[in-house]
């Protein structure tokens, strides 16, 4: 029975640290979606006369923006009738936790000039939009090196000392 706690003890702190780990590979994954997002919207705003509404719409059909819960929340908001702003603001809110605070803010300042400038200043808002992101998302990407390894390495040495200490 004892080694039976130990294994169980040792298998759920590994888990623990490889989910801290894919945490950290969550948030690089969701800010390099969300350059690529807002790129191609700059591309649609460039060569496209739709509206944003019916762009966002487009882009949460293909993939690999359709598994973005940023995108699909807003679609979701826009459909039931929101504004565009508030409809992305509920989309930033939806992010939960994978997004930093000061991500969301710049997200949501963002998605407040969205549709409210003429086409000049959304290219110039989705410009340092895009430069923040790109940013945010090399500093998750080193965060996820270092400190990925040192989740699953704390959580198999914990893992290993739980199951000698219970042994």
């Amino acid at each position: 029975m004892r080694l039976l706690a130990a294994a169980a003890a040792f298998c759920l702190s590994a888990a623990a640290g490889v989910h801290g780990a894919g945490l950290f590979s969550l948030r690089a994954r969701t800010l390099d979606l969300l350059v690529l997002l807002l790129e191609r919207l700059g591309t649609e705003l460039r060569f496209s006369c739709a509206p944003l509404p019916d762009m966002l719409f487009r882009l949460s059909l293909q993939p690999p923006f359709d598994t973005l819960k940023l995108l699909s929340v807003c679609c979701e908001n826009l459909r039931a009738g929101a504004s565009l702003p508030a409809a992305f603001d509920a989309g930033v809110s939806a992010s939960g936790r994978t997004l930093r605070p000061w991500e969301k803010t710049r997200l949501r300042q963002f998605g407040s000039l969205l549709g409210a400038t003429d086409l000049s200043g959304q290219r110039q808002v989705l410009a340092e939009t895009i430069a923040f992101l790109k940013d945010c998302h090399s500093k998750a990407v080193q965060q996820q090196a270092g400190a990925g390894k040192l989740c699953r390495a704390c959580g198999l040495c914990c893992g290993m000392v739980l199951f000698i200490l219970i042994l």
